[in-house]
């Protein structure tokens, strides 16, 4: 390392620049996979999670199309993760118009009928009000396991407070399945009964500690 770092700043020939390079990058790539693999470690060692063994299939017989083969193999992977008990921390990500939405809505109904709540966070109020609206088009018509009908609501910042306060209470007796909101949502006041799914949408748009005061109310 200490050779790379001194052919990096006086190479003798193109060639020694070009190897410095090669071990820099290498070596910070390695470190940060060396990272992640102890995160992965650590969170199968002391982070149990929900196990929710609902059936989406209700969901997906209603969809208006059917899922490509990278939506459905997506999909199975965050099943798995979600049936197995352990705490899952997984990134989707795809273009515009690549069917991420709709893999969090499929998340979201099979934590529901597992008898949990959950969570879509979006770093802006237009984002919020869009997510809200294509959710209520694909929940509609679908029920919980005990019949009654899947209630979605959104929570900003400019809300009423007589709004607010009514949100938060169904949140925390759990009587709101789903809720779609932005920062509001960390706020210290905000609690759940059974939170046991978070999605962050556009997630590099919030801190990392935003994030973590979501994860820690469920």
């Amino acid at each position: 390392l200490d050779y790379a770092m001194q052919k990096i700043h006086f190479p003798e020939e193109k060639d020694e620049l070009k190897a410095a390079k090669y071990r820099l990058i290498f070596d910070e790539l390695f470190l940060l996979q060396l990272g992640i693999l102890m995160l992965k470690h650590q969170n199968k060692a002391g982070q149990p999670g929900r196990k929710m063994e609902g059936d989406a299939k209700p969901m997906l017989d209603r969809l208006p199309y059917r899922l490509t083969d990278a939506q459905h193999k997506v999909m199975l992977e965050v099943f798995s993760d979600m049936i197995s008990g352990k705490r899952m921390n997984r990134l989707i990500q795809g273009d515009v118009g690549s069917g991420k939405t709709v893999l969090a809505a499929l998340g979201l109904y099979k934590a529901v009928i597992s008898g949990y709540q959950g969570v879509l966070m979006a770093p802006t109020e237009l984002l919020a009000v869009q997510h809200e609206k294509t959710l209520r088009s694909l929940f509609r018509g679908l029920l919980r396991q005990d019949g009654n009908e899947i209630k979605i609501a959104r929570l900003t910042g400019g809300m009423k407070v007589s709004e607010k306060r009514t949100l938060l209470e169904q949140l925390s007796s759990g009587e709101m399945d789903i809720v779609v909101g932005t920062h509001a949502l960390i706020q210290p006041d905000v609690s759940f009964r059974r939170l046991g799914l978070v999605v962050t949408d556009e997630q590099h748009r919030f801190g990392v500690e935003q994030r973590v005061h979501l994860t820690e109310k469920g």
